[in-house]
C-alpha cells in the first residue's frame, strides 16, 4: 500500500512539473498588464485576473497604451495570422480527408498489380525529414506563382500529411469492412440486429473524440474513450492533420487488430451465407 501510494505521489510530481510551463503560460494569460512588469508583488497570487489579453487577440486594441505603457511599434497585431492559421488548419485538414478516404478505401478493399510497391513509396515518403525538402517546395510555390499564399501553404500542408492520412485510414476501413460484414451476417439471421446497431451507432458518435478532442474530457472518461475504437482514429487523424505527426508504435498494433477483426467478420460472412436464403 505504502509502495503504491509513493508510485501515485511520483506520478503527481511528474505531472505537475511537466504541467507547470502551462500554468504559467495560464497565469500570463490572465494577468493585467500592470501585473506583468510588477516585481515587487506575489506573481502567483497579487493581483486580480483579467480577460483584456484574450480581447486584446480577438478583437485587436493595444492593452499596453490602455494601461498607459508605450511599446510604441514593438506591439504585434494577432488577429491576421489567427485567422490564416485557422483557415489553413481547416482548408488542410478538409482537403486531406477528401483525398484520403477513397484512397484509403481503394487499398483496403481493391487488389491491383504494384498494391505493396505503393504502400512501400506511401512509408518511403514519410521517412524523409520535411527540412530536406523545404528549399524545393518553396522554389516550386514561387515558380507557380503560390508563394506566400493561403492555397500554397493549404497544399502543401495537405501533401505532407496525405501519406500518413491514407495509411491510418486503411485499417479502419479494415475495421469497419470487418464489422460490417460479421452484422450483415449476424442481421439475416436477427432481425432485431438492424435496431440494436442504429443505438449503438448513435452512442459511440457522441462518445467518441470527433467533434471534441480527448484532452477536454474529464479525467475519470479519458479512460473509458481508450476503449472506444473508434477515439485511436479521431485522436491520430487529428494529431496527423493538425500537428504534422508521423507514425508510433501503436499503429502497428491497432493495423494488426483491425485485420483480426477483418478476418473474422469474413470468415462469419462466409460461414453463414450458405445459410442467408432460408431467412430472406
Amino acid at each position: 500500500m505504502l509502495r503504491r501510494r509513493g508510485r501515485d505521489v511520483a506520478a503527481v510530481l511528474v505531472v505537475g512539473l511537466f504541467m507547470l510551463p502551462m500554468y504559467w503560460w495560464l497565469l500570463a494569460s490572465i494577468k493585467p498588464v500592470s501585473a506583468q512588469f510588477d516585481l515587487g508583488g506575489n506573481v502567483f497570487f497579487d493581483f486580480v485576473p483579467t480577460f483584456d489579453n484574450y480581447a486584446a487577440t480577438l478583437f485587436g486594441f493595444n492593452p499596453y497604451e490602455a494601461a498607459g505603457f508605450d511599446m510604441g511599434e514593438n506591439y504585434f497585431d494577432s488577429r491576421l495570422p489567427l485567422l490564416s492559421s485557422t483557415v489553413v488548419a481547416l482548408c488542410a485538414t478538409a482537403l486531406s480527408l477528401i483525398l484520403s478516404t477513397p484512397a484509403a478505401y481503394a487499398l483496403s478493399r481493391m487488389t491491383f498489380r504494384g498494391r505493396e510497391r505503393f504502400v512501400g513509396l506511401i512509408l518511403l515518403q514519410r521517412l524523409m525529414p520535411p527540412i530536406a525538402i523545404i528549399v524545393p517546395t518553396v522554389y516550386l510555390m514561387r515558380d507557380v506563382k503560390l508563394y506566400n499564399t493561403h492555397a500554397g501553404i493549404i497544399l502543401v500542408h495537405s501533401l505532407m500529411n496525405l501519406p500518413v492520412a491514407v495509411l491510418l485510414l486503411v485499417p479502419y476501413m479494415l475495421l469497419a469492412t470487418g464489422l460490417g460484414a460479421l452484422l450483415a451476417a449476424l442481421h439475416t439471421l436477427l432481425r432485431d440486429v438492424e435496431h440494436v446497431v442504429q443505438v449503438l451507432i448513435t452512442i459511440l458518435f457522441y462518445a467518441s473524440p470527433i467533434l471534441y478532442p480527448a484532452s477536454i474530457a474529464p479525467a475519470s472518461m479519458q479512460a473509458v474513450l481508450r476503449y472506444n475504437p473508434l477515439a485511436y482514429f479521431s485522436e491520430r487523424l487529428r494529431e496527423v492533420l493538425l500537428g504534422s505527426g508521423g507514425f508510433v508504435p501503436a499503429d502497428a498494433v491497432v493495423t494488426l487488430a483491425c485485420l483480426a477483426v477483418f478476418a473474422a467478420g469474413m470468415w462469419v460472412f462466409n460461414r453463414l451465407s450458405p445459410s442467408f436464403e432460408d431467412f430472406l
